[in-house]
């Protein structure tokens, strides 16, 4: 579903901002929690389980909506 925070509009689980949920906001998310640069990063639509902080169980979650499970 669609969220909003004070960027406007967003997907859970599209975490580069992109419109969609892929491998690409695995990737994305991946990448921030190891601390490397992230373009567009959108930490409200990565945080799955909207517990204020990016972890596995994010990731996890993601790859399911991805994989549309």
């Amino acid at each position: 579903g669609y969220k909003v925070n004070l960027l406007g509009s967003f997907v859970i689980g599209d975490a580069d901002g992109d419109g969609k949920v892929d491998v690409n906001d695995v990737t994305s998310t991946i990448n921030y929690i190891l601390n490397k640069p992230v373009a567009n990063f959108v930490k409200e639509a990565a945080d799955m389980d909207q517990d204020g902080k990016i972890d596995v169980n994010d990731v996890q979650a993601i790859i399911y909506k991805a994989l549309g499970k």
